[in-house]
């Protein structure tokens, strides 16, 4: 899984006010929440799109009044993280002067319910700043096909631990008209190992030579080991273990002569 949503301009046509939330790379939606409004404005200077004419951000407006609607207003990703684990994500933001300075990313393991990620983002200023988040301790969110998550602004009290229950500007007084822009939203995971069991052995030949031996090829899943054992009644619990190998490998018995009857049976060591 590498979801990117690099706000892009619909069509090459050198204008940063028109674009697409649609991800670039991998699968996923972007979506407002909270009666929040969007347009498009230039995007984060090291997008590689800056050195082009359609370097697009997702400029979001319209959020909560003053001392209202904590931690509810902002943008949602939904992106599945199945096969996925270590999970994390980075994005550009920028503020106006009178939007939040802070802002709060929130996951979901089912798709309804949102979790605060443990501390607070901040914005200092009018640029475009690189943020990152990391939810690799939280197993949940691996290999899971509700994921989602959002990031929305945030009252300066719960984000910093003051006793100021209303939003602080980036750099003035704040405002609904002011402004957040997000640009080059990542989602980053690693592939899951599986943890399926070994394909059953399954034995090929068998070959029984001049020279009296007696052989078969034992082919299971690659990289497996498994191990020949023989007896010489079915229903013994005594079976005696013959070799041990990597499969596939070729099984000779070298006295095949000597044994009146003999079973052989190959498995897993896994």
């Amino acid at each position: 899984m590498n979801s990117h949503t690099k706000i892009n301009s619909l069509t090459p046509n050198t204008n940063t006010t028109t674009g697409t939330t649609t991800p670039s790379a991998g699968s996923g939606s972007a979506g407002l929440i909270g009666g929040v409004s969007q347009t498009f404005s230039t995007g984060s200077s090291i997008d590689p799109a800056a050195s082009g004419t359609d370097n697009s951000a997702w400029s979001t407006a319209n959020y909560p009044a003053q001392g209202t609607g904590n931690k509810t207003a902002g943008v949602r990703f939904n992106v599945s993280t199945v096969g996925r684990q270590n999970i994390c994500m980075r994005w550009d933001q920028r503020e106006s002067s009178s939007a939040s300075k802070y802002v709060r990313l929130q996951y979901t393991t089912n798709g309804n319910d949102f979790v605060d990620f443990p501390t607070a983002t901040s914005v200092a200023g009018t640029s475009f700043e690189s943020k990152t988040n990391s939810l690799a301790g939280f197993t949940a969110v691996n290999d899971n096909p509700s994921f989602a998550f959002r990031i929305v602004s945030e009252f300066e009290s719960s984000a910093a631990g003051t006793t100021n229950q209303n939003y602080v500007g980036a750099s003035s007084s704040y405002g609904t008209a002011g402004t957040i822009r997000f640009d080059m939203v990542t989602i980053f995971g690693t592939i899951t190992p599986t943890n399926a069991a070994p394909a059953a052995a399954v034995l090929t030949g068998p070959v029984y030579t001049t020279n009296f031996q007696f052989q078969f090829t034992v082919t299971g899943s690659a990289g497996s080991n498994y191990v020949v054992q023989a007896s010489t009644n079915l229903s013994a619990s005594n079976w005696i273990s013959l070799r041990t190998n990597v499969s596939p490998f070729l099984f000779v018995e070298t006295n095949a002569n000597s044994f009146v009857k003999r079973f052989y049976r190959a498995f897993s060591l896994q």
